[in-house]
């Protein structure tokens, strides 16, 4: 798990995760590089925060389809 956690943490690619509500959990530090914030302040948000494309009353309908 550890080396799994340094692997993703130090992708070039961005990595974030989510619970149920659209509350973002944990995100990468390439994640925080191309949004602009810190990890303490993506903590604190939810994917509609950040992404205008996606509202919170989509969430719910967009998580369904995630996990199916």
């Amino acid at each position: 798990l550890h080396l799994t956690r340094r692997a993703i943490e130090v992708a070039a690619m961005a990595f974030e995760w989510y619970d149920d509500s659209g509350q973002i959990i944990d995100v990468n530090a390439q994640c925080c590089n191309d949004l602009g914030y810190s990890r303490e302040e993506l903590l604190r948000l939810r994917l509609c925060d950040i992404d205008p494309d996606i509202p919170a009353e989509r969430w719910p309908d967009i998580w369904a389809r995630i996990k199916s």
